[in-house]
């Protein structure tokens, strides 16, 4: 349940995990080990990892017939922008996209600020940005500054 690929370089990260409860602990670690590194503080942390751990239950929850049991979870940062996109493979009944589900995505927009929904008939993804407080440290990956 290795998810690949890893961290690429400090200001992106890329997993794909298998659609299984159990694969949101490793979300969660992965998510807590890149914005520690790029110097989030405590509660950003907590709050981005909270919504994104919310939107992987969505994608494990709502695709129908998906064509693979994966998720894809994508970061970036840029200035101090942080975006996270969930993705799945699988489409969501219409009634289920008019309704967003029940305290999800309120949950998701009061902790992100900017939640989007992109659904197409090979998946469904779920971007959510934020603005952290100050602008992180830049790294270098083969420095490991």
């Amino acid at each position: 349940m290795h998810p690949h690929p890893t961290t690429a370089t400090a200001s992106s990260l890329q997993l794909r995990l298998q659609a299984r409860p159990e694969s949101a602990w490793l979300l969660r670690q992965r998510l807590y080990l890149w914005l520690d590194e790029l110097g989030a503080k405590r509660e950003e942390i907590f709050d981005i990892s909270l919504a994104s751990t919310e939107a992987f239950a969505n994608a494990l929850e709502h695709p129908q017939e998906p064509t693979a049991r994966v998720i894809d979870i994508d970061g970036s940062l840029r200035g101090r922008t942080i975006t996270v996109t969930v993705r799945d493979y699988g489409s969501w009944s219409q009634q289920r996209q008019r309704q967003e589900g029940g305290y999800g995505f309120p949950l998701m927009r009061q902790l992100m600020g900017r939640v989007k929904v992109h659904t197409q008939p090979d998946g469904t993804a779920i971007t959510m940005q934020r603005q952290l407080a100050r602008t992180p440290v830049d790294c270098h990956p083969l420095l490991g500054l």
